[in-house]
């Protein structure tokens, strides 16, 4: 999702740092989002709550870590391609 963000976002923006930045923050905030949304409708009212932090800490992370993954590669990729934004 981060990556397709990205997507939209490169023709308005000039700088490919700050893309990535936005990128990893709006996959940042959207898993955080997630997450909550998830708690409100799973979790709370349910036998999964013993265990619901340690899986909501690894969902956090592992988004987080795609959004970084997302962000480094479409800088990456927009650095190389020289294009101007359009």
């Amino acid at each position: 999702m981060s990556g397709s963000f990205a997507v939209l976002v490169r023709p308005r923006e000039d700088s490919v740092w700050v893309l990535a930045g936005l990128c990893i923050g709006f996959g940042a905030v959207t898993a955080i989002i997630w997450e909550l949304l998830e708690y409100w409708t799973f979790i709370r009212d349910s036998s999964e709550l013993a265990t619901a932090y340690e899986d909501t800490l690894g969902d956090l992370g592992l988004g987080l870590a795609g959004s970084v993954v997302a962000g480094l590669a479409s800088q990456w990729l927009f650095s190389r391609s020289g294009r101007a934004p359009a």
